[in-house]
């Protein structure tokens, strides 16, 4: 695991690892919701778009990414750089 972040509900823990993948957790039972591989590399940081509906991800591939929580899918590739994005965040 390379980030871990709490949903504005407190409720659920979102993941991102060197395994490629985005997991979506229950913090009051530890069941996963959610395993959507996001990248073709590591996730580095992950982003909550407004309550949690979409989410932004950034990974040792150079991409950003957006994705749909609720469809789990990814909506569109924001950005791609030739080298590792490090971290987001969201204003």
């Amino acid at each position: 695991i390379n980030v871990c972040k709490f949903f504005p509900s407190g409720l659920v823990v979102l993941s991102g690892g060197v395994d490629f993948k985005l997991k979506i957790w229950s913090a009051e039972d530890g069941s996963c919701a959610l395993s959507l591989i996001s990248h073709l590399y590591g996730v580095t940081d992950l982003c909550v778009v407004d309550r949690g509906r979409n989410l932004v991800s950034v990974g040792r591939d150079g991409s950003c990414k957006l994705i749909d929580v609720g469809e789990s899918k990814i909506l569109a590739t924001l950005a791609k750089f030739e080298s590792i994005i490090n971290s987001c965040s969201i204003q």
